[in-house]
């Protein structure tokens, strides 16, 4: 008879990580399908009722599966970055030097890492998981993602199969097991998506996928899964981008009159908002929002302004987070087809200063994850799913407002035609600017994604990537619901609708008077709001920690040969979890500098998994001197930016 493994696995999984996986299997009661056969026998199978589910058996099967992947197996690779991105300008500097000395990869080898090892291997189904002892035996992986649908899945699993060596080399290679189960296409997709953004994100180059069974569910998840594959390896954040929020972030709570935005979900209950972006469908739906601008909570969002403003349509609210000077251009474009009156500014406080100034009534939003939130924001007022976009913020703060329902018009993330990328009414098309007209050098729409009202549109990485938010907002969310009216990408978790069918829920009272009620309970927070010397003093003493550890690991010259050995070194200055970093100031510095760091990382490991064995060595060895010099660079900006806001 098959030995039964389950309390000891359980107390395994209790140990490594998943103690809330197996909470969820001790909560669960016996499993509607039951084992049959046994292990020794070689013919154990899961009974279904109406037959089994393994053909010849789970062991005969799983052996054959794995065979068969071994010798040909499914891995996935990162998209390198073209270095004449605006995304990669500071990147760049370390990317050119190494390819100057080592040459362009090879085109053959693009897809091809020339070595086994990799951060991740994905397994799309369990089953009894008899195919992962061999597949973590044999894959040189750090983590393993299981992906399942049914929970009773697991509990057979946990029954048969002796999970201990699993957990224990994972353990050692310095990784972890994750399982994610859900029936939900969209939300498996996303998680597995999260999972592979974790500790390892540095080395997801090559990772491993395999679908151990099909069902039309699993199916469904593979194929979002492989749809979002083009934007794994962006970055959540860039060191310059960082630095400037902190600037304007200081300036804007110090020296604007302003409120902070408090979610009060009573305000909105049982009213809707219309969320107007400006991709290229919005130029078709004016009329549906024209129609109902006194029935819905008006939200522009970005450039979405100007497209309602030339409409002769003025949105209650306008939402900003970009931080770039040239978004206050588009702004002034804005405010020269109708004056802003009536209209409130709800924005990140890391914006161009100029542009609240533009405004009568600002209220600042803080987002998540952002340095100068984690600095200067109550832990209160963080909103979380609150980017990375400006359509993601606004309908973020939606939520915020308790509104029962979401409309998106204009919140394409793609387009029907490529090379018509926003409202043909919006400043990229009416901007006499050539850089304007080529979307701020936004990536190509290249990739073809599930439309929401026809079989495909075109996107691009960035909006997969965002799409991704979008769909961990709206699963969260279960009291709104979100209808998307954009001829656009879909969105899953949204319900199509053409915008003439629009019907929001109306309000009793002016929609505007309702809003300004809300406005009316928020707390005052004019400057000083914030006490900056004493967070700028200690946010300077752990900048100068975390760049005098990461300086001495790369001026260390021993460990050249491996890699690996190099990342595990820097892993820790490269962690971002709250859980691990305190005080405040050390999580912020760790935020501020990882994302940058870790992109550079990505691409090495890309890259040195493509040369020649015998150039590793002198690889790690000019890699280091090139991020040296980069890191020392940043440490000088970063020193001189907090000593000057210490100096006024």
């Amino acid at each position: 008879m098959t030995k039964n493994f389950s309390q000891q696995n359980l107390k395994l999984f209790e140990k490594f990580g998943c103690a809330e996986v197996a909470a969820l299997i001790r909560s669960l009661p016996e499993p509607p399908i039951t084992l049959v056969g046994s292990l020794e026998g070689h013919d154990l199978n899961i009974n279904l009722g109406q037959g089994h589910f393994y053909q010849g058996g789970a062991t005969t099967f799983s052996q054959a599966q794995v065979k068969s992947y071994l010798e040909k197996p499914n891995r996935f690779c990162i998209n390198l970055p073209a270095l004449d991105s605006v995304f990669v300008s500071r990147e760049a500097n370390v990317y050119t030097d190494l390819i100057k000395e080592f040459g362009p990869i090879a085109e053959d080898r693009v897809s091809t890492p020339l070595f086994n090892d990799a951060g991740y291997l994905v397994s799309f189904g369990l089953g009894l998981g008899l195919h992962l002892p061999e597949l973590i035996e044999k894959l040189d992986v750090r983590e393993l993602v299981v992906a399942e649908q049914f929970k009773e899945m697991l509990q057979l699993s946990l029954s048969v199969l002796d999970w201990q060596p699993i957990f224990e080399t994972l353990h050692k290679r310095g990784g972890r097991v994750h399982v994610e189960i859900d029936t939900d296409p969209a939300m498996l997709a996303n998680k597995i998506f999260k999972a592979l953004r974790g500790k390892n994100f540095g080395l997801i180059d090559g990772s491993y996928g395999i679908q151990h069974y099909a069902s039309p569910m699993l199916n469904q998840t593979h194929d979002l899964f492989r749809e979002m594959l083009p934007s794994l390896g962006m970055s959540d954040g860039f060191f310059d981008d960082e630095c400037l929020m902190f600037k304007n972030s200081i300036n804007n709570l110090t020296n604007i009159q302003h409120t902070i935005f408090q979610d009060n979900p009573e305000s909105f209950k049982d009213k809707s908002a219309f969320i107007i972006g400006s991709g290229p469908s919005l130029d078709g739906t004016i009329e549906a929002i024209r129609s109902n601008k006194d029935n819905a909570l008006i939200i522009s969002s970005g450039t979405g302004l100007g497209v309602l403003l030339r409409a002769g349509i003025k949105p209650h609210v306008h939402c900003e987070t970009e931080n770039q000077p040239i978004v206050y251009d588009a702004v002034k474009n804005h405010r020269s087809i109708s004056d802003f009156s009536g209209i409130t500014l709800i924005a990140s406080p890391t914006v161009d200063p100029r542009i609240p100034a533009e405004f009568d009534n600002v209220i600042f939003a803080h987002r998540d994850t952002l340095t100068s939130s984690t600095l200067f924001a109550d832990q209160e007022d963080i909103l979380t799913f609150s980017g990375p976009t400006v359509a993601n913020f606004s309908s973020r703060i939606a939520l915020g407002l308790g509104v029962s329902e979401i409309y998106f018009f204009g919140v394409d993330l793609g387009a029907v035609t490529p090379s018509k990328h926003h409202s043909s009414q919006s400043v990229y098309k009416t901007a006499d600017d050539a850089f304007w007209n080529s979307g701020l050098g936004m990536l190509d729409l290249n990739i073809e994604v599930e439309g929401n009202f026809r079989p495909s549109v075109w996107s691009n990485a960035l909006f997969i990537y965002v799409r991704s938010f979008f769909h961990s907002m709206i699963i969260n969310n279960p009291q709104c619901q979100f209808f998307n009216c954009s001829d656009g990408a879909k969105i899953s978790g949204t319900t199509a609708l053409p915008s003439h069918k629009a019907n929001p829920l109306g309000s009793e009272k002016p929609i505007v008077d309702v809003f300004n009620t809300f406005c009316s309970q928020l707390n005052k927070a004019n400057n000083p709001s914030i006490e900056t010397n004493e967070i700028c003093t200690n946010y300077l003493n752990e900048q100068n920690r975390w760049f005098q550890n990461v300086i001495d690991i790369l001026q260390n010259t021993d460990d050249l040969d491996n890699f690996g050995t190099l990342y595990d070194q820097l892993s820790p200055w490269l962690d971002t979890s709250e859980e691990n970093l305190s005080p405040k100031e050390k999580l912020a510095t760790h935020r501020c500098n990882s994302g940058t760091l870790l992109l550079i990382i990505q691409f090495a490991y890309f890259y040195h998994r493509r040369i020649n064995a015998s150039q590793t060595t002198q690889f790690i060895k000019s890699f280091k001197l090139a991020v040296l010099q980069e890191i020392q660079k940043m440490h000088r900006e970063i020193q001189g930016l907090i000593e000057n806001q210490l100096a006024k």
